[in-house]
């Protein structure tokens, strides 16, 4: 009886160690997170900080590198991400083309909307701010969207078919889908046995409005296994899992319950640029079933690249590839412009 009480005791002990190694180390990851966001300048050396103001009045932190007169590449990052998702290419092509960048409402420099409107409309008049007032008058820019980056490009499409096409030359459709997520997600394994229940409980699931105060011993191996792969870069893995922990709940459970609603392949037909479509071939997130389908979908000419061993996060598991995918379709689509009228 004695040794018995004693080992609950010790487990007992041992377990409330661990909490508090635990809450210590969430003490010091929000510590990080305050200061990384508390920083000022750009993000990458050489950048050029821009507020640009969406019409609800929401503030959007821009930047912008490389030549004011090189063509134009403008690249959307997606759901829990920031400007540093784009490091790779931004390294890569800033020397020869102007670069620009921002982050989304609520996620990494800018700040959360007072209007708590997360939608893809929102996102969508976000990025034609971004458009009208960072892409020069006159020229069009390639645009790259990775994930919910991409389906922002959908829903812009939808909402201002004009403003994107005014805009863009071609665009790059990047670990994306427009439909369907929950039910396609091979990360909610249950949602394609279990019909309506299964999609309703991964939509639980990813809209979830807990913090996200994991410790790193049990944050990054959740990163590796849901958004990347188990042979990508430790760098990559730490940088998903950073900017998902900097991503206020609120941002994460709003922008997940837009997606999970969201349904825009009609959007896609009215969308007649050159495109590039972009899968993993081990993305659980947006698995390849949705390139391909959104490729058919898509009002102009389409190309499917295929990543090999890559998961969702192709900018950090393959950013020579992504680098060059942009390069090569501002090359095709930037090198002879003419001017066009723009409002």
């Amino acid at each position: 009886m004695r040794r018995s009480t004693g080992a609950l005791l010790g487990a007992a002990a041992a377990a409330a160690g661990a909490v508090a190694i635990a809450r210590r180390e969430v003490a010091r990851n929000r510590r990080d997170a305050e200061e990384l966001m508390a920083r000022e300048g750009a993000t990458l050396p050489g950048g050029r900080v821009i507020t640009v103001h969406s019409p609800d009045g929401a503030s959007i932190h821009a930047e912008v590198y490389g030549p004011e007169q090189a063509p134009t590449i403008v690249l959307v990052h997606g759901w829990t991400c920031s400007i540093r998702l784009w490091h790779h290419q931004v390294g890569a092509l800033a020397s020869a083309h102007r670069v620009v960048v921002y982050d989304k409402r609520g996620h990494g420099r800018t700040p959360r909307p007072e209007s708590g409107d997360y939608s893809l409309d929102a996102q969508a008049d976000e990025l034609a701010a971004v458009l009208r007032a960072l892409v020069p008058a006159g020229r069009r820019a390639v645009i790259a969207g990775h994930s919910m980056g991409a389906m922002t490009i959908a829903a812009l499409a939808e909402r201002d078919s004009t403003c994107l096409h005014e805009r863009a030359a071609a665009i790059a459709m990047i670990n994306t889908g427009v439909g369907d997520l929950v039910s396609e997600s091979l990360v909610v394994r249950g949602a394609d046995r279990f019909g309506v229940l299964g999609e309703r409980v991964g939509a639980m699931i990813l809209t979830s409005r807990a913090p996200l105060s994991l410790p790193e011993s049990l944050l990054y191996p959740a990163a590796r296994y849901v958004a990347l792969t188990a042979d990508a870069p430790d760098e990559a893995v730490e940088l998903t899992a950073e900017m998902a922990r900097l991503c206020h709940p609120e941002t994460r459970a709003g922008c997940a319950e837009s997606m999970t609603r969201m349904e825009l392949y009609e959007a896609l037909e009215s969308i007649e640029l050159p495109a590039v479509v972009v899968a993993g071939e081990l993305d659980k997130l947006t698995p390849p079933v949705h390139s391909r389908r959104l490729a058919e979908e898509l009002g102009g000419p389409a190309e499917v690249v295929e990543l090999e061993g890559v998961g969702h996060m192709a900018s950090l598991e393959a950013p020579e590839r992504i680098s060059a995918i942009l390069r090569d379709l501002a090359a095709r689509h930037l090198g002879a412009e003419r001017p066009v009228a723009v409002s």
